[in-house]
């Protein structure tokens, strides 16, 4: 009898969570950029980031902290219109079994552990990510041009040219290295 396959959702609750912090997120950039509240002020304290942001752009602190707010609800504002989507979909978004690594977000293709190379675990910050080379990178490129262009990135950091992360799924980090590591062939 085989071993039943690992297989990943989205996680209704973790979901909400993250477009809860997206949206805090935005509302504190909002704030930064005037549109919520006061706005800022040319004698506020701000942090190092926005003294070093207007010296390097010849602008005042103020201009600083608004770009860095606008940036703020850009990069945050996303996080509502993705997380929203991810709830639609209740389908499997990843798997590993003895066929090996299909990962919705890589490509509609699966991975065959013939072409895994190199399988190891990287951090940034509190994220974890189980990442691997493949064996014949044009072969399994992915049919996402972000995900494309975040593997390069990826591989400049250390990472192998694909990165499994669980955040938003129903499994956790462990569960996905167990799966891994017992359907890989030795």
């Amino acid at each position: 009898m085989s071993a039943a396959p690992f297989v990943a959702r989205n996680s209704r609750w973790r979901i909400i969570g993250l477009i809860a912090i997206g949206l805090v997120f935005v509302a504190i950039g909002l704030a930064m950029t005037g549109m919520i509240g006061s706005g800022p002020h040319e004698d506020d304290h701000v942090p190092g980031l926005v003294v070093l942001l207007a010296d390097l752009l010849g602008t005042t602190r103020v201009t600083a902290l608004h770009i860095l707010g606008w940036l703020c609800v850009g990069l945050f504002g996303l996080i509502v219109p993705v997380g929203i989507a991810r709830l639609r979909d209740t389908g499997p978004v990843m798997r590993i079994d003895a066929q090996g690594v299909w990962w919705k977000s890589w490509s509609d293709r699966v991975i065959p552990w013939s072409q895994i190379r190199e399988p190891r675990m990287r951090a940034m910050g509190r994220q974890r990510f189980l990442t691997f080379d493949l064996a014949d990178p044009q072969a399994h490129a992915s049919d996402s041009r972000l995900q494309r262009r975040l593997s390069g990135a990826n591989r400049a950091l250390g990472f192998g040219h694909v990165s499994l992360i669980m955040s938003g799924l129903d499994r956790s980090f462990d569960e996905l290295v167990e799966a891994f590591e017992r359907f890989r062939p030795a």
